[in-house]
């Protein structure tokens, strides 16, 4: 059986109300394109009515299971299962055209430098009005001529980098051949903009005008049902940690990044006194690519942070010591943590 050129996942949960909104993702759909359309719960028959739909389209596999996965282990699973070179996740409550997909796929045919290409995303309700507060006018914040750093990949959680390309398309060999698979965080809340720092340290993202997007917010999304505490705050900072421990091999490097992402994310969560919001990225020079650990090029590393800026914060040196122990910190107001 040949290698289809892409594959789209669509993850079901509870999705009886969208199955009118999956088939018409579906059925926009055109080319050499692999389908998995995927139920882990089952709480509905979703996936039954969605196959009686297309069993007739050999593109579409239905997967079931009842194991009730949360929803990064079932992308992973999606991801690993898929076997097309370039991989698009589809919400079920979401919608972008065939033509929008295919825009992407000439962007990554075009710039092999490149691990993700994305569009601009359109915000309505579950009525289709248009949520224009919403919407982030200017999500990627580099042109195609200038270069690709480190920084712009620990930016990008706090900045609204990147927005909406989570649902991007994605080179997937990249993310098989590094094992770069989703990390879980406490609840699962922020898994996906870390992977996106993550996946910003392999490669540059691609930005298509062309490509849009429409997603849906509403009362029962994914997001809207996360409920965040100091506890999921550190959580995600160990994921995060953790990345660029396995992506950025030289540890001069490493810790520097390490220190700024720290930084940025307390002052970000409020754990240290002043505004809720990131510092400015570091000014030191950058120094040019090929990152470290990725074959590919274009790349940026930082070098060396002023370690100055730490000595005077307590909440660093805590994390900093217990980041090298693997013991929990008791920081102010915090719950504490492995992040080992």
């Amino acid at each position: 059986m040949s290698r289809p050129r892409v594959t789209v996942a669509i993850p079901l949960y509870r999705s009886a109300r969208f199955v009118d909104n999956v088939s018409a993702n579906i059925e926009s759909l055109s080319g050499d394109v692999e389908i998995l359309v995927s139920d882990r719960h089952q709480d509905d028959d979703a996936v039954d009515r969605l196959e009686r739909r297309h069993a007739s389209d050999p593109r579409v596999h239905f997967l079931r299971h009842r194991d009730g996965v949360g929803w990064v282990d079932h992308i992973n699973a999606l991801l690993l299962r898929a076997r097309g070179k370039y991989w698009r996740f589809m919400p079920h409550d979401d919608f972008a055209s065939g033509a929008a997909l295919e825009a992407l796929v000439r962007c990554l045919d075009e710039y092999q430098d490149s691990v993700l290409a994305y569009g601009p995303t359109t915000a309505v309700d579950l009525e289709g009005t248009h949520l224009a507060e919403r919407e982030n006018p200017e999500p990627h914040p580099v042109g195609d001529d200038e270069p690709w750093t480190l920084g712009l990949a620990l930016d990008s959680l706090w900045r609204g980098h990147f927005d909406g390309a989570f649902k991007g398309l994605i080179r997937r060999d990249v993310v098989v051949e590094r094992r770069l698979w989703i990390r879980n965080t406490l609840g699962d809340i922020f898994a996906e903009r870390a992977w996106l720092m993550a996946l910003a340290c392999l490669g540059r993202f691609r930005f298509v005008p062309d490509a849009p997007f429409v997603k849906r917010f509403h009362p029962e999304s994914t997001h809207a049902r996360w409920r965040r505490g100091r506890a999921h705050e550190w959580s995600l900072l160990r994921v995060l940690c953790g990345y660029l421990s396995d992506l950025v091999p030289e540890r001069r490097v490493y810790r520097s990044a390490r220190h700024y992402l720290a930084w940025t994310t307390a002052k970000w969560f409020g754990w240290l006194p002043g505004p809720s919001s990131p510092l400015p990225a570091p000014t030191e020079p950058l120094l040019p690519g090929p990152f470290p650990g990725s074959n590919l090029p274009g790349m940026g590393m930082l070098l060396e942070a002023t370690r100055s800026r730490w000595r005077d914060a307590h909440a660093y040196e805590l994390f900093d010591s217990e980041h090298r122990s693997g013991r929990s910190a008791d920081l102010p107001g915090s719950d504490a943590v492995r992040l080992a």
